[in-house]
């Protein structure tokens, strides 16, 4: 399972990073950081906030794989890509 994830804004029809963050299973840190973005919007598909949503798919993401909604995605990364973004 990941526990580092890149968060991209997607509208405008373009792709900017957001953030990097380190989230240890059970965390919440991925709910926070969603949250803070788009707030309680709820997907279109089950009526759940993409808050929750989104925690919850982190929980069990694997690297490489990514969470795609209309205005961000979220991908799980590697610890040596999140290390390498954050470099100064």
């Amino acid at each position: 399972m990941a526990r580092y994830f890149r968060i991209s804004d997607l509208r405008n029809g373009r792709s900017v990073r957001w953030d990097v963050v380190d989230a240890p299973v059970g965390s919440q840190v991925l709910f926070c950081e969603i949250e803070s973005r788009v707030g309680m919007k709820p997907c279109p598909v089950n009526d759940i906030p993409y808050a929750l949503e989104v925690d919850g798919w982190g929980e069990l993401a694997c690297i490489g794989e990514t969470y795609e909604a209309d205005d961000f995605e979220v991908e799980a990364i590697s610890h040596e890509e999140y290390y390498d973004t954050i470099k100064y």
